[in-house]
C-alpha cells in the first residue's frame, strides 16, 4: 500500500516542479508584478491540492497497461464524501503549467545577452518535453515522455556549465566540502 501511495502522490509533483522551474529560472526567485502575484496564488493552490491528494480518501494508481486502480488511502484524513483531486484540480495544475511556460516565454523575449542564451536552452527542453508528453498521451508510448523529460535537467546543466549560471564554482566547492564532512562523520560513526 505504501508503494501504491507513493506512486499516486508523486505524479502531480512532477508537473508542479516543472512549472516551478519555469517560473524561477534563471534568477532563482519568483517574478514580480502581475505574473508573480498570479503564479504565487496558483503555486499555493497546487501545494494545497498536492496535500489534499496525499491525505484524500482514495488514491488512483496508474498501471503499466494504462489502466488505473482506485484504492483506499492508508494515510487518509479527509472524509470519504468526494475525491478532492478531480476535474478542477487538473484544470488548475494545467493552468499553472501554461502560465509558467507563458511567463518563461515573456521573459525570454525581454532577456538580453547571456540570460537569453540560458533561456533558449530551457525553453527548447520544455518544448521537447511537452511534445513528448503529447505524443505519449496520444499513442501510449510513455517511455518516450520520460526520455523527453530528461531533456530538462540536461538543458539546465548545459546552461549552468556553458553560461556560468548560479555561480557554479561556489556550488561545486560547497558540494565537495559537504561530501568531505559527510564522509568524515560517516567514518566516525562507523568507527
Amino acid at each position: 500500500r505504501l508503494i501504491a501511495w507513493l506512486s499516486a502522490v508523486t505524479v502531480v509533483p512532477i508537473f508542479f516542479c516543472c512549472a516551478l522551474l519555469a517560473v524561477v529560472f534563471p534568477s532563482g526567485r519568483l517574478p514580480v508584478g502581475r505574473w508573480g502575484r498570479v503564479l504565487r496564488v496558483l503555486l499555493a493552490v497546487n501545494v494545497l491540492f498536492l496535500l489534499a491528494g496525499a491525505i484524500g480518501p482514495t488514491i488512483s494508481v496508474g498501471m503499466a497497461d494504462g489502466s488505473t486502480i482506485n484504492a483506499a488511502n492508508p494515510f487518509a484524513m479527509l472524509p470519504a464524501s468526494g475525491h478532492v483531486l478531480s476535474g478542477p484540480a487538473f484544470g488548475i495544475i494545467l493552468a499553472t503549467l501554461l502560465l509558467a511556460v507563458g511567463s518563461l516565454l515573456v521573459r525570454l523575449r525581454r532577456a538580453k545577452g547571456l540570460e537569453r542564451l540560458q533561456f533558449r536552452w530551457v525553453v527548447a527542453s520544455l518544448v521537447l518535453s511537452g511534445g513528448g508528453l503529447l505524443i505519449a498521451a496520444m499513442s501510449g508510448l510513455w517511455p518516450l515522455a520520460f526520455l523527453c523529460f530528461a531533456a530538462i535537467p540536461i538543458a539546465i546543466g548545459i546552461a549552468v556549465l556553458r553560461y556560468r549560471l548560479y555561480e557554479i564554482d561556489r556550488i561545486i566547492s560547497r558540494t565537495i566540502a559537504y561530501a568531505v564532512v559527510s564522509a568524515i562523520l560517516a567514518g566516525v560513526f562507523v568507527g
